[in-house]
């Protein structure tokens, strides 16, 4: 698919990718190491979105239901990933959906 490799690549014991579905591995495939990147971006762009509505205080321009609706979804794919064992949409899914929630927990208490 893609053309992309699923040579492996040599991480840290760490960085160990394992379930009932994928044995213990020292090493995690190219494609994953490309994920966990992608989940490491798309996660840490929450920060300045925490920081900035607890330090203002202010979440009027935040819209209440898209960010209701984008944690039920984010939540669906921690679901996902710890159904399928795949602790890459685990991780950056699960920590996501705590930054989420905290701009939806200042939204509703600031407004």
């Amino acid at each position: 698919m893609l053309g992309i490799s699923r040579r492996a690549v040599t991480v840290p014991a760490c960085c160990c990718i394992a379930g009932p579905n994928r044995p213990y591995t020292a090493r995690m495939t190219f494609i994953d190491v490309i994920g966990a990147f992608g989940g490491t971006l798309t996660t840490l762009c929450w920060l300045p979105q925490v920081r900035k509505a607890w330090r203002e205080k202010d979440t009027r321009s935040i819209s209440l239901p898209t960010f209701m609706v984008l944690s039920v979804g984010v939540a669906c794919w921690v679901v996902y990933g710890l159904g399928t064992d795949d602790l890459v949409v685990v991780g950056a899914n699960g920590v996501s959906l705590c930054l989420i929630v905290t701009v939806l927990v200042a939204k509703l208490r600031y407004g």
